[in-house]
């Protein structure tokens, strides 16, 4: 099964929706879990593009923790379902803005090299 829908992704760049200059971003071939609408993967300016969006939709706050509290341009972007795999689309239902500590409390899991693992020795 092809990755990439390549009709729909060309019609994205061409109505000005995707703008990364080396053509990385791209519409995949399966929908995203729960909706009507295919995943989408973005890189370079488009990537930028909707961390502002993920800010502008969470007025600057956090959106992980209990209490909300103001994180503003400091706030990180983060997939809610991460991994390696397809479900780290970057639709716009998969991100949210999250302060740091909530980021770190997140990804607990230090992975260290052979070098760096010898050198804390």
């Amino acid at each position: 099964m092809k990755r990439r829908d390549e009709e729909l992704t060309a019609a994205m760049y061409e109505a000005g929706v995707f703008e990364d200059k080396k053509k990385r971003s791209y519409v995949a071939t399966w929908l995203h879990p729960g909706t009507a609408h295919r995943c989408i993967y973005l890189f370079g300016i488009d990537k930028t593009r909707l961390r502002q969006e993920t800010i502008q939709r969470a007025n600057g706050f956090c959106e992980g923790c209990d209490v909300k509290h103001w994180v503003g341009e400091e706030g990180e972007d983060d997939h809610i379902q991460g991994g390696l795999g397809r479900q780290r689309c970057d639709c716009s239902e998969n991100h949210q803005l999250v302060c740091q500590e909530f980021h770190r409390r997140k990804h607990v899991a230090v992975r260290w090299t052979r070098r760096e693992r010898e050198a804390v020795t």
